[in-house]
């Protein structure tokens, strides 16, 4: 019997211990349901706010933009107030895309879609016309804000490589933030030079400022840190700091923030670059050179474009397989082609490989943004072309290819 019960004991024992791993499991994983569930609760929060502030954001000058136009058709109206009413239609209109683009450009950062072009840019040149498109906003002369702009580099000593479009966009992204919750007082931008090859912007304001405990928030999409309470209407949905951001992990740095409520704050944004010295630059001249472009995106046509306008090369260009090898076969003269590799209808290895089946001769960078071990690729090495461009072009690489091609194929005649 004593056997019995200590076994009888020694179950019990176990149970009790299993009931109570169970009941600190159960309110472990209750916690964690609830947590979630609190996230959930809070996101479709945002998300009906973001709805309406969408909502509102785009009815408000659409509504404008429809008014405005039906008394534009009106015969009422004179020649001096259609003009005066253009130029609103145009402000609202531009008011209304830049919500679009927001709304698209959060899409790609979101989907890791972003699309880096790289190219030189001179930073004070850069800080100016971000400035000056603040300065001519009639709103912020209505504020009667100062606006403040320092810069750390002589114009000769400003060059780097960078995406232009990208980085404006990051500047003017806080600009307008820190404009919107500033009433008086001013704005400062400013950067600094650093030495591990990095630039740092700081945007500086007067505004009301940002509570610590919401800090590590603000670049959450769709997150506002100014209540409904609020005295003030601040227009907006929301995104501004979260593309910002975005942005500039896109490009491989980061913002940080220091505020305090009352005294404003400042957004400091660190972002790696390539310096260029305009000392050492070398001119290139591809005077006497011409270069077929086969490319059927336009925007990387006019990036490649502005790239090859400083050589002086004579550029031809062509969106399509068939055209490329039309013309190819055609002009005797065509010293290299700029060829993408996706291409509508028929792809960028059908114009190699055509080009090689009729005995046409012409060296071939191909552009892509694909893998190395890609079928595309492993086809074009098979056919005999051995030099790729990794979108985003990187200009100096683009123009040692170049230069090396033409060395090759007449090493007497310089460039």
């Amino acid at each position: 019997m004593e056997g019995g019960e200590k076994k009888v004991e020694e179950t019990n024992a176990k149970l009790a211990r299993f009931n109570s791993d169970l009941d600190l499991m159960v309110r472990c994983r209750t916690m964690e349901l609830n947590e979630a569930l609190d996230k959930i609760r809070e996101l479709e929060k945002l998300k009906s706010a973001f709805l309406a502030n969408i909502s509102h954001e785009i009815r408000t000058p659409l509504n404008g933009l429809l008014g405005l136009s039906y008394y534009l058709t009106s015969s009422e109206s004179t020649l001096d107030e259609r003009l005066e009413l253009g130029k609103q239609v145009k402000r609202l209109g531009d008011k209304l895309l830049s919500v679009v683009d927001d709304v698209l450009e959060l899409s790609k950062i979101e989907t890791n879609q972003l699309n880096i072009l790289l190219s030189e840019v001179n930073l004070n040149d850069l800080v100016n016309e971000v400035s000056q498109e603040f300065l001519d906003n009639e709103e912020f002369k209505k504020k009667q804000l100062y606006f403040k702009v320092v810069k750390s580099l002589p114009d000769d000593k400003a060059n780097i490589i960078t995406d232009r479009y990208r980085l404006n966009s990051i500047l003017v992204h806080l600009i307008e933030n820190a404009f919107k919750f500033t009433h008086q007082g001013g704005i400062e931008l400013s950067y600094s030079m650093n030495e591990n090859s990095t630039i740092t912007f700081y945007v500086k304001d007067t505004g009301v400022g940002i509570p610590a405990d919401m800090q590590n928030r603000i670049f959450e999409r769709f997150f506002k840190h100014v209540g409904d309470d609020s005295k003030v209407f601040y227009e907006g949905i929301g995104i501004g700091l979260t593309i910002a951001m975005g942005y500039a992990m896109a490009l491989g740095g980061n913002i940080k923030v220091k505020s305090s409520p009352g005294k404003g704050s400042t957004f400091i944004t660190t972002i790696p670059v390539n310096f260029t010295d305009s000392e050492k630059k070398v001119e290139v001249d591809f005077s006497k050179r011409k270069i077929l472009v086969v490319e059927d995106d336009l925007i990387s046509y006019q990036y490649i474009e502005a790239l090859l306008s400083k050589t002086g090369a004579r550029v031809l260009h062509v969106k399509n397989a068939d055209d490329a090898i039309e013309v190819a076969s055609i002009d005797k003269n065509i010293d290299l082609i700029l060829l993408d590799i996706h291409l509508p209808f028929r792809s960028g290895v059908d114009v190699a490989y055509e080009l090689k089946k009729m005995n046409i001769d012409i060296p071939i960078i191909a552009q892509t943004a694909l893998d190395s071990m890609s079928d595309e690729i492993k086809s074009l090495k098979k056919i005999g072309c051995t030099q790729f461009l990794n979108k985003p072009i990187d200009p100096d690489e683009l123009l040692n290819l170049l230069r090396e091609n033409f060395e090759k194929k007449n090493p007497n005649s310089g460039s």
